[in-house]
């Protein structure tokens, strides 16, 4: 099973980057977090906080870094961290707007879970959506996909991405 999401991941880190255009780009890369992690998670059951920094190396071709921290107290006691990096790509925008558009991102880390000792667990996410990034920088990418994290299993994960974009 993990050498088949393996697998999956890798092919769409070479389609994502066989088919990627070079052309003019505005913004040089977003920072962006989801604030509705905290009120809910629906792939590890833990609230939380994400914060993706991502580095344009086309106008839709991007390598996004991503940190998850989540806390957990009661019947799931613990923090997780996970560490993730990918590739993100828009492959449909809109004429003139570089990095408007169709959202597609896959990611790869570990997560590290701390309660009583520490676990390493492998995490994989691929998300789809629309992101939008106005003239004075701010961004929202609203999107969902699957995720899993091999202390929890397989889930979807919800995005509701603000942020900035820097040029």
């Amino acid at each position: 099973m993990k050498k088949s999401i393996c697998t999956l991941f890798l092919g769409f880190y070479i389609l994502f980057v066989c088919i990627a255009q070079e052309k003019e780009s505005n913004w040089k890369g977003t920072v962006r977090f989801n604030p509705a992690d905290n009120f809910f998670n629906l792939h590890n059951a833990l609230p939380g906080m994400y914060i993706t920094w991502t580095q344009y190396i086309m106008p839709n071709l991007g390598i996004p870094a991503e940190i998850d921290v989540n806390f957990g107290w009661g019947v799931l006691p613990g923090v997780e961290i996970s560490f993730l990096s990918g590739v993100e790509y828009l492959p449909i925008k809109p004429t003139g707007k570089a990095e408007n558009g169709l959202f597609l991102d896959t990611k790869i880390g570990l997560s590290f879970f701390i309660y009583q000792g520490v676990s390493v667990f492998f995490i994989a996410k691929a998300n789809a959506g629309y992101q939008i990034i106005t003239k004075k920088g701010f961004v929202f990418t609203p999107g969902a996909g699957p995720v899993y994290n091999g202390r929890s299993g397989f889930g979807l994960n919800i995005m509701l991405d603000i942020g900035f974009a820097y040029k």
